[in-house]
């Protein structure tokens, strides 16, 4: 008797837990017809819900990270997208990293960029809109890099000149039989112009949505840089630009998926 009291138990908590998950799946399909309609604040009541219903569901998170990409809430984005990280399977998994890159690419904060496509590499090696996207950052944080020491070198020379200013005004007060011709070198560098660059965007997780971000041509790495990223993700010794080229042309980026 005490066992069909437990089996009575517990066939009710899994009827209760399936329809727990129903319920979240529901929400989370009304926050994607929501998505697609670029209704985003109605998306994000609906993925909330869906989030309540079944915290544990990894799509919910991911989906609310890219309507509050959409929202241009990046810091709400990143969070999203880390929590769907928790429970993600490895296809989840590899979209939310791609998107908290291209999240972290809008924030310009490159290192965190980077760190985020090299995981969705490691998941698919095979991504070649990912390994686009990180050349793209990590042109853009060489170039960060380059402008950061052009500053230094620009206010050291600054400082160089202001005291070769005062040391000219010191001799000149003081009498001399000869003349002391004081000679000044100034050196200009000219700030490469590089174009506004944006990474593609990946859509939500159980619907079809619309893409807006950009993604631009630019310069390729240096092969050596290339052929150090493509040795650590176990690929071959072509650059990156020559993977693309061989697939698109050399005159053509990668098309935007959509899911």
């Amino acid at each position: 008797m005490r066992y069909c009291y437990w089996l009575i138990f517990l066939i009710m908590v899994i009827l209760l837990l399936t329809a727990c998950g129903s319920s979240a799946a529901r929400y989370n399909n009304r926050g994607n017809e929501n998505f697609v309609a670029e209704d985003y604040d109605a998306a994000m009541q609906n993925y909330t819900d869906a989030q309540q219903e079944n915290p544990d569901l990894a799509a919910p998170y991911y989906n609310a990270g890219n309507a509050r990409h959409r929202q241009d809430d990046l810091p709400k984005a990143v969070a999203q997208l880390q929590q769907a990280l928790r429970t993600a399977d490895d296809e989840l998994a590899q979209k939310a990293y791609y998107n908290l890159g291209n999240t972290y690419f809008r924030a310009q904060d490159w290192p965190s960029a980077i760190d985020a496509y090299k995981q969705a590499l490691l998941i698919n090696p095979d991504d070649l809109d990912a390994k686009h996207n990180l050349e793209l950052a990590l042109q853009q944080q060489q170039q960060q890099q380059n402008q950061q020491q052009q500053q230094q070198q620009n206010q050291g020379n600054q400082q160089q000149d202001n005291q070769n200013q005062q040391g000219q005004g010191q001799q000149q007060q003081q009498p001399s039989d000869q003349g002391n011709d004081g000679q000044q070198n100034d050196q200009e560098q000219s700030e490469g112009g590089g174009q506004s660059q944006q990474p593609d965007q990946e859509n939500q997780s159980g619907g079809s949505g619309q893409q807006d971000q950009q993604q631009s041509g630019g310069g390729g790495l240096s092969r050596a840089e290339a052929e150090q990223l493509l040795d650590a993700l176990g690929q071959d010794s072509q650059t990156l630009q020559e993977r693309l080229q061989q697939r698109y042309g050399s005159s053509v980026s990668p098309p935007l998926r959509d899911w």
